[in-house]
């Protein structure tokens, strides 16, 4: 797995998954495997809240099992 930061933007990336986490609330979130790519532009005095990320990480995760799931029907 790849970690870089460039542009006030952190990216952690491998074969599956890209991640990218910017200031105030920029995520995106692409899953090669299934794709598709999220989105989140917010404007959040704090976005270093992990009780967040997490829970953003696992709606990605879901819809992403989801569209993969939708595909094979």
């Amino acid at each position: 797995m790849e970690e870089e930061y460039k542009n006030q933007v952190w990216m952690i990336q491998d074969a599956n998954l890209m991640y990218t986490a910017g200031s105030f609330g920029q995520y995106i979130f692409v899953d090669y495997k299934n794709k598709f790519a999220v989105v989140f532009m917010a404007n959040w005095a704090n976005n270093s809240i992990q009780k967040n990320l997490d829970h953003m990480l696992r709606i990605v995760l879901s819809v992403g099992e989801h569209i993969a799931k939708k595909q094979k029907d």
